[in-house]
């Protein structure tokens, strides 16, 4: 009794203490692996990630294309991300996690940065790379996010506030290699133009779509009107010296006169033919066209930086705003 008193009972306890030690270890485990997990990988543009759908085609070029020369100008590396949700996750740990995961920047400088918009949390966090934490503080990217973010996510402008955001902080890196600040491009301008190139393109594909509409209508007109009318003659014209034949007349006159008429409209008809299969033909092609076209902008291949993470990782240095 005393044996087990003093032996096998605190040999119990330790075991149940270990095993609810081990539970909590692999509770604890299995939560940092789930948040590894809602990170999602870069895409192949890679400097613009744009999972919640806030861009335009053309501004994902416009960013894409700054970022690459940034890249080659300096090795920073400045990148977006945009998610729907984080799901729960504080959004300074999914940034410094995403860049981690991601290696933005170079492995030696450790000069990537990372702008996070979750647009159904309404949060926004710019992520620093250890590199670059002395041009950029908390403290000023916390005045770069007031100034240019801020005020047009609380409008839902949330592309034009990454976009002057993005900017912004491109020229902060430029200024801490020795570089000129650029000129970004208006946002109101380039959107203007792209809405103008939208509307022009929209009177176009109507301008074509009427056009197709007369071919078709053409076209199937001269298949089904003339095709009828030549058989009816042929029908006829046979029918007549078939009559004449069994009569008892001589008909190698009326053959001769009416052959060359057939041969008239056998020629006709295989001209008009080719034309109305043409012009029917021609504009369901053109609309199969149009269609491949769509499909290609839906995937947006349209821009392939070939570029990826080289290596950079990130500390706590950042800000981050709720709008």
């Amino acid at each position: 009794m005393k044996e087990w008193i003093e032996g096998e009972y605190p040999m119990k306890k330790w075991i149940g203490r270990m095993a609810v030690l081990l539970a909590f270890v692999l509770t604890l485990s299995g939560s940092t692996l789930a948040a590894f997990g809602k990170i999602p990988s870069a895409t192949k543009e890679f400097y613009v990630n744009d999972y919640a759908g806030v861009f335009s085609d053309t501004w994902k070029e416009e960013l894409c294309k700054a970022g690459e020369q940034l890249y080659e100008d300096t090795t920073a590396q400045l990148v977006v991300l945009t998610v729907d949700t984080t799901d729960g996750e504080d959004i300074s740990d999914y940034a410094v996690e995403t860049g981690r995961k991601w290696g933005i920047g170079s492995k030696k400088k450790n000069n990537g940065v990372l702008i996070v918009l979750s647009v159904s949390d309404r949060k926004v966090w710019v992520s620093v790379g250890y590199g670059l934490e002395g041009k950029l503080p908390d403290s000023k990217t916390g005045r770069l996010l007031d100034e240019y973010a801020v005020p047009s996510y609380k409008d839902n402008q949330f592309e034009k506030g990454t976009v002057e955001l993005y900017y912004a902080l491109l020229n902060e890196i430029r200024e801490e290699y020795g570089l000129e600040k650029i000129t970004a491009p208006r946002y109101e301008k380039v959107q203007q133009d792209v809405d103008d190139d939208e509307d022009e393109g929209t009177v176009w594909e109507i301008a074509l779509g009427l056009v197709m509409i007369v071919l078709l209508m053409v076209g199937a007109y001269l298949l089904c009107v003339m095709l009828p009318v030549f058989l009816i003659v042929t029908m006829v014209l046979v029918l007549k010296g078939l009559i004449m034949k069994l009569s008892g007349k001589d008909t190698a006159d009326y053959w001769k006169k009416n052959f060359s008429r057939m041969s008239v409209l056998h020629r006709l008809f295989n001209s008009l033919f080719p034309l109305s299969w043409i012009l029917g033909r021609g504009g369901k092609s053109s609309g199969g066209s149009s269609g491949n076209d769509d499909d290609r902008d839906d995937d947006y291949d349209s821009y392939d930086s070939g570029s990826s993470g080289d290596g950079g990782s990130f500390g706590g240095g950042g800000a981050g705003r709720d709008f």
